[in-house]
């Protein structure tokens, strides 16, 4: 077959150009700098348990849904409030 024989091409120069991905196991025991938890703050239940409590007081934010990246779709006040708590708690 044609394509599966330009699939098998295209993989291969892949390979050999450095491009091809796969997945790997990760190291759970390395500081996570490279995913979108990589403050580790997805599984800490104190922080989420505040966040919540924080949101249910406010009662203006949409908590149904992934929304988009900020840079598109924008970002709420207390994002806001945590990158400047953040920043002013690592002086950066």
């Amino acid at each position: 077959m044609k394509t599966a024989k330009n699939i098998t091409e295209i993989l291969a120069h892949r390979k050999e150009m450095g491009l091809f991905r796969a997945l790997r196991l990760s190291d759970s025991s390395a500081i996570d700098f490279y995913s979108n938890d990589y403050l580790g703050l997805a599984a800490n239940k104190e922080l989420q348990d505040a966040f919540l409590d924080y949101i249910r007081q406010k009662n203006d934010v949409n908590l149904f849904g992934s929304t988009g990246s900020m840079l598109v779709s924008g970002h709420h006040a207390i994002f806001e409030e945590t990158e400047d708590y953040l920043a002013e708690f690592y002086k950066s």
